[in-house]
């Protein structure tokens, strides 16, 4: 491979990074806006929707926590400090146990799956069945309402890590600058300077050093 091939190939190399660092930022941008924008629309409409009624809570929380999301998501590079392990384990802890914690039980929430005698899932059902033997028993997942779930408490572990990184960007001490020794002064301040050191080694030692600028 010639010399301009390889160099072609070392700035591909290097701009690499930099390409898929955009990319991931770019990303992160149109899915907080995008929630953002999705959260306001639909809480807007269902307040004019449930006038003087109270709204459907799990549907009502769940957009409160996309708009809370998008916005995190949309600051998250603003914390100048990461997480570290203790953010991500945090995190992932939030929504995993959010995920199991509210799939366990039997809901009672209104929506969704209302056709079937036992549901499971919050904020949203997404998986459920009829009493019984045989077919009626059968399991029916709700593919949708699994990732809006998943979204929800996906929120609230980037919640959480974000809240980690921000207690451990309070708690650590910024570090000082080192102060560093002077350099010696140039010139002929320098100069008078080394004269002195050399007068009083000549005074230790009885002997007459070289001086700069000075002949013997």
């Amino acid at each position: 491979m010639s010399s301009t091939g390889k160099a072609q190939v070392n700035d591909v190399e290097d701009e690499a990074p930099g390409l898929w660092t955009s990319f991931g930022t770019a990303l992160r941008l149109i899915v907080g806006w995008f929630c953002v924008a999705i959260g306001v629309l639909n809480l807007l409409v269902e307040v004019d929707r449930n006038r003087g009624d109270p709204p459907d809570t799990p549907f009502f929380l769940f957009h409160v926590m996309l708009f809370v999301g998008g916005i995190t998501l949309l600051a998250v590079s603003w914390l100048g400090r990461g997480p570290g392990l203790p953010g991500y384990l945090a995190g992932a802890l939030v929504t995993t146990a959010g995920m199991v914690v509210s799939g366990i039980p039997v809901t009672p929430s209104v929506c969704c799956r209302t056709a079937f005698d036992v549901r499971h899932g919050w904020p949203f059902t997404f998986v459920a069945r009829n009493e019984g033997v045989g077919e009626a028993a059968r399991w029916h997942i709700d593919s949708q309402h699994l990732l809006a779930d998943l979204l929800f408490w996906g929120y609230a572990g980037l919640i959480a890590l974000v809240i980690v990184a921000m207690v451990r960007r309070a708690v650590t001490p910024r570090a000082e600058p080192s102060e560093e020794p002077a350099e010696p002064e140039p010139g002929p301040l320098g100069a008078v300077h080394a004269e002195q050191r050399a007068l009083a080694a000549e005074e230790k030692t009885g002997e007459r050093a070289n001086v700069p600028g000075e002949t013997v």
